[in-house]
């Protein structure tokens, strides 16, 4: 983080794919535009949710796909998946507090 001669902030940062999945997730719920009148463009509409993320709480939702083995961590198991990332690996499909996770219907792919 930096900050421009004008005092804007700027932001140049890399998520590991589950971080950027939940964090874009949150984002484009939050960037849609607001009625036929929002005549803001995407970059702007996309700073604006920033900003309005930063200033509430918000307990992000994402879907994750994976097979029974991936949920178990078998060796050999493939990735899980979600919808604005690559597969990632056995490990990190549920990380952060585990009283945070959502216990929803599982499904064997």
């Amino acid at each position: 983080m930096s900050t421009a001669d004008d005092g804007c902030l700027l932001l140049n940062t890399v998520l590991d794919p589950v971080g950027g999945a939940a964090f874009r997730t949150a984002i484009e719920a939050l960037a849609r535009p607001m009625g036929k009148h929002d005549h803001r463009d995407r970059p702007k509409r996309l700073a604006d949710a920033l900003v309005e993320l930063a200033e509430r709480k918000l307990r992000v939702q994402m879907q994750v796909t994976s097979s029974v083995e991936t949920l178990l961590g078998l060796i050999g198991a493939p990735g899980a998946d979600t919808e604005f990332s690559l597969p990632t690996p056995p490990a990190q499909p549920r990380r952060g507090d585990p009283s945070t996770w959502s216990g929803g219907p599982v499904t064997a792919t």
